[in-house]
C-alpha cells in the first residue's frame, strides 16, 4: 500500500465508520465526469480528496467494461466509490438513470381570449381554411423545449421553416400554443422537463394532456472490487 493510500485510510478510519461513500455524475454524451463537484459522506481536505478521485478515475474504464450492458435512458450515470476503512478495500459501483414510465398525466383546459392579437390571427386562420381543430405534440428538458409537430384536421405541417421563409400558418398556431403551454404548465422545459399534446378547436377551446418527466437512478448489477493494499 502506497504512502498516499495509507494517509487516506488513516484519515478515513478516524471517523470510525464501516463504510464511507463518494459519488460523481457522469455524462455519457459528453464523456465528462464531474470529479470536483461530487458528493462526500465525510468532510475531506483537497489533497486527500484528490487521492479518492485518483482511485475512482483509474478504475473507471474497467467499471464501464464490466457494466457495458447497463444502459441509461438519458446518458446520465452516477459513479459511487465505497471505501471500507477497516478492511482496506473499496468497491466502485455504477448507477444508470431510467425514465419513470408510470408518471401520471395531468390535464389543463381554457377558452382563449379573442382580444389577444395572437388569438385573432389564429381565428382568422381557422375561418380562412375552414379548420375544425389543430393538434400538436411538445417535449423539452434542461431549458430547451419545442413544439415537435403540428397538424390541423389531420393534415400535418410536414416541415418547419423560419418565419421569413413563407410557412406562416404553422407559426400562427405555434404562437398561441407556446402561450397556452406556459400558462398551463409553466416551467415545462426546465430540469427533467415534460412532454404532451395540445388541441385547439374552432371555438378556441384548448385542452392539454401533460406528463412531467420523472427519472430515477438504479444500481447496475455488477460491482468492481478494489483492493487498496495493492495500490
Amino acid at each position: 500500500m502506497g504512502k498516499k493510500i495509507k494517509a487516506l485510510m488513516a484519515y478515513l478510519r478516524s471517523f470510525k465508520k464501516d463504510e464511507i461513500e463518494f459519488s460523481w455524475m457522469y455524462d455519457d454524451k459528453g464523456g465528462h465526469t464531474e470529479w470536483h463537484w461530487g458528493k462526500k459522506s465525510v468532510p475531506i481536505i483537497d489533497n486527500l480528496y484528490d487521492i479518492v478521485i485518483e482511485i475512482a478515475s483509474s478504475h473507471l474504464d474497467e467499471l464501464f467494461d464490466l457494466t457495458k450492458h447497463c444502459l441509461s435512458d438519458t446518458g446520465n450515470y452516477n459513479i459511487e466509490l465505497k471505501i471500507y476503512p477497516k478492511k482496506s478495500k473499496a468497491t466502485l459501483v455504477l448507477y444508470h438513470e431510467e425514465y419513470d414510465r408510470n408518471s401520471t398525466t395531468q390535464e389543463y383546459a381554457e377558452k382563449l381570449d379573442q382580444n389577444d392579437e395572437y388569438v385573432k390571427r389564429l381565428k382568422n386562420l381557422f375561418d380562412r381554411e375552414g379548420i375544425e381543430f389543430c393538434k400538436a405534440s411538445y417535449s423539452g428538458n434542461y431549458d430547451d423545449g419545442d413544439i415537435n409537430s403540428v397538424s390541423c384536421d389531420g393534415k400535418e405541417f410536414s416541415f418547419r421553416k423560419s418565419r421569413f421563409s413563407g410557412n406562416q400558418d404553422r407559426f400562427i398556431v405555434e404562437d398561441v400554443l407556446y402561450d397556452v403551454l406556459e400558462r398551463g404548465f409553466g416551467g415545462w422545459e426546465i430540469d427533467n422537463g415534460s412532454d404532451g399534446y395540445i388541441e385547439i378547436n374552432k371555438n378556441l377551446e384548448v385542452h392539454i394532456e401533460h406528463s412531467w418527466n420523472e427519472y430515477e437512478f438504479y444500481k447496475c448489477e455488477d460491482e468492481l472490487e478494489i483492493k487498496l493494499e495493492d495500490l
